[in-house]
């Protein structure tokens, strides 16, 4: 079965679905909770929220998590962009980790954003053993609710090189082509099929001015 979930962005970053939604907002960023139920009236089923950006934890993380599940989302999964030059993977890790836990926060999964956007290391080396660290600390705190990895052939070269230690975890690929399914997919990192293509954006929904579509089987 084929689905489409779309990823939305709005100053802060949201993200949308006919099947499954994921959002997204940077900390800080002003925060609407009607968004979820105008999403779930739209046919949204899911939600992934962005919790921890630039090593701060968004203070409205659990609120954000708590209201998506109030209107009715089949799942909520949590979303972290890791940042190199902050904190240490194990701070940043226990931060999430004791924020959601202060709020008793329920969610599915949590997975990382790798990207060059958001402040790795030039050298390699340091962000294979950075991520080591990372997984280290989820695999401690989060057990078996590591979801996986959000990322594009490009983006995991120039940053982890030809390192394939998260072979073993799901595979968020992005790639901007406008083809909803996995036939231009060539493999990297270990990965020999993507969980989910995140492959077009601009749309509307609810008002947000960028939503991106996600595709998976």
């Amino acid at each position: 079965m084929r689905f489409v979930l779309v990823f939305v962005a709005l100053a802060a970053c949201f993200a949308v679905s006919n099947a499954s939604l994921a959002v997204t907002e940077y900390p800080g960023n002003s925060y609407n909770p009607g968004i979820f139920q105008c999403l779930r009236k739209s046919g949204i089923q899911s939600v992934l929220v962005d919790c921890l950006y630039t090593g701060r934890v968004d203070p409205e993380c659990s609120k954000k998590v708590s209201d998506a599940w109030a209107n009715g989302m089949d799942f909520v999964d949590i979303y972290m962009m890791p940042c190199f030059s902050c904190k240490t993977p194990k701070e940043q890790i226990q931060l999430l980790h004791d924020h959601l836990a202060a709020n008793g926060t329920k969610f599915r999964y949590l997975w990382v954003h790798v990207s060059d956007k958001y402040g790795w290391s030039p050298r390699k080396s340091e962000n294979v053993a950075f991520m080591k660290e990372l997984l280290s600390a989820i695999g401690e705190y989060f057990k078996d609710q590591f979801g996986g990895i959000r990322t594009n052939k490009d983006e995991w070269f120039s940053i982890m090189g030809l390192w394939h230690g998260c072979k073993k975890y799901s595979l968020w690929w992005y790639s901007f082509d406008h083809v909803a399914s996995f036939s231009n997919w060539k493999s990297f990192g270990g990965w020999k099929k993507p969980a989910m293509k995140l492959y077009t954006g601009n749309e509307n929904y609810c008002g947000l001015n960028h939503t991106f579509l996600t595709y998976y089987e």
